[in-house]
């Protein structure tokens, strides 16, 4: 890297010849430029072009392999997820099956749905944290590109799950007022 910084401090003022003198192995678009064009080319330009010639095709290699490992992680885990509770399904219907066959069977009575809002308010923390880690750390450190779009992917979602936390908060206690109200009205006999 420091080689890269040698050559584009003397792009601003030398000629190709000395560029290529510094580098080890100039590429070749950059030694095809003549002199006089050279000396008209800005520093940042020429930045630009050395650095993308002393990338290292591991790199680009790199850079597409985190994402698709990220999503086949995420993806292997939702499937385990859904196999595992599968699984679990399947051994219960087998289980009251077996209950059913011998005569012992009584069906669980109709439930209305609990909602654990408590795991979307956790979730809804977690995601909005690392989104605005992410977020931060683009803000401040690293300015990649996918680092911008990494913290919206966490932001958003977390910020929804939160907002959900916060719209079942306020149902249960609207509810628990309407149990309150129609228990005064209504008082036990």
């Amino acid at each position: 890297m420091m080689q890269l910084f040698t050559a584009v401090a003397q792009a601003a003022t030398d000629t190709v010849e000395t560029v290529a003198a510094t580098l080890p192995a100039l590429p070749k678009d950059l030694a095809s430029i003549p002199p006089e064009v050279w000396e008209k080319l800005s520093s940042g330009y020429v930045y630009s072009l050395l650095q993308q010639a002393m990338k290292s095709p591991w790199e680009d290699f790199v850079d597409n392999l985190v994402p698709i490992c990220f999503f086949l992680v995420v993806g292997f885990a939702i499937w385990l997820f859904v196999k595992l509770r599968s699984k679990r399904n399947t051994e219960k219907h087998e289980e009251n099956m077996a209950m059913i066959e011998k005569g012992i069977y009584e069906p669980l009575p109709e439930q209305k749905a609990i909602y654990r809002k408590e795991r979307y308010l956790l979730a809804g923390i977690v995601l909005s944290m690392v989104g605005l880690a992410f977020l931060l750390s683009f803000a401040f450190a690293l300015r990649e590109e996918g680092m911008i779009i990494a913290s919206f992917l966490f932001l958003f979602p977390g910020l929804g799950l939160l907002g959900l936390y916060r719209s079942l908060a306020k149902r249960e206690e609207r509810e628990e007022r309407n149990n309150v109200l129609s228990q005064q009205k209504n008082p036990p006999a």
